[in-house]
C-alpha cells in the first residue's frame, strides 16, 4: 500500500495513517460529486479522527469481522452496484465485486492513480497574477479608458441637454 501510511502505521501512529489513506481517495476522486466509503480492519484501537471527511466517510468493520466481508455486505445492499468501485487485494472479493456489477481496482491500482492524479496536479501551472496588480495599468490602457468613458460621458450630457430643451419653450435667436 502507501509507503507514507505504512511508515505511519509502523511508527504507532494509526489515525494519520487513515488520515492519509482518507486523502489518497480524496485525492482520485478530485473535485466532483461523488463519495466513497472506505471500509478497515478492527475496531479502530480507540481514538480516530471523524468517520466523514468531504464526500469520504469511513467505518471500521468491528472486532472479530474483516473489511472484505463489510464491502460485499455494502456491495450487494447497494442499489447502485454499477456506480461502485471496490479496492482490495482479497481476489476472491474482487471476482464476487465483478459479478455483482462494481469496477474494482487492486491497492496498487489504486495507488497508482492517486500517484498520476498528484502528479497532474503538481504539474498545474497557477494561473499568473495579472501584470496591473502590482504596476497598474499601462498608460495606453488609462488613456484608452479615459476616452471610452469622455464619449460616453459626452454622449450623455448631450441626451440629458436635448431633454431638458423639450421641456423648456426656445428661445428665438435674432
Amino acid at each position: 500500500a502507501d509507503p507514507e501510511a505504512h511508515r505511519l502505521l509502523e511508527a504507532g501512529r494509526p489515525n494519520e495513517s487513515l488520515s492519509r489513506v482518507m486523502e489518497l481517495v480524496e485525492t482520485v476522486l478530485g473535485s466532483g460529486t461523488e463519495r466513497a466509503r472506505v471500509v478497515f480492519d478492527g475496531t479502530g484501537g480507540g481514538t480516530q479522527p471523524p468517520a466523514q471527511r468531504g464526500l469520504v466517510s469511513y467505518c471500521f468493520s468491528g472486532p472479530g469481522r474483516k473489511a472484505d466481508h463489510v464491502i460485499l455486505r455494502l456491495l450487494k445492499d447497494s442499489s447502485g452496484r454499477r456506480e461502485v468501485c471496490v479496492v482490495t487485494n482479497d481476489h476472491e472479493v474482487l471476482t464476487v465485486a465483478r459479478k455483482l456489477g462494481a469496477k474494482t481496482m487492486t491497492v496498487n491500482d489504486f495507488l497508482a492513480e492517486a500517484g498520476r492524479v498528484e502528479r497532474r496536479q503538481a504539474k498545474k501551472p497557477l494561473a499568473p497574477e495579472p501584470m496591473g496588480k502590482r504596476t497598474g495599468p499601462a498608460q495606453s490602457e488609462v488613456n484608452e479608458l479615459l476616452a471610452v468613458f469622455r464619449e460616453e460621458d459626452a454622449a450623455v450630457i448631450e441626451k440629458e441637454e436635448m431633454l431638458a430643451d423639450e421641456g423648456r419653450p426656445r428661445r428665438r435667436r435674432h
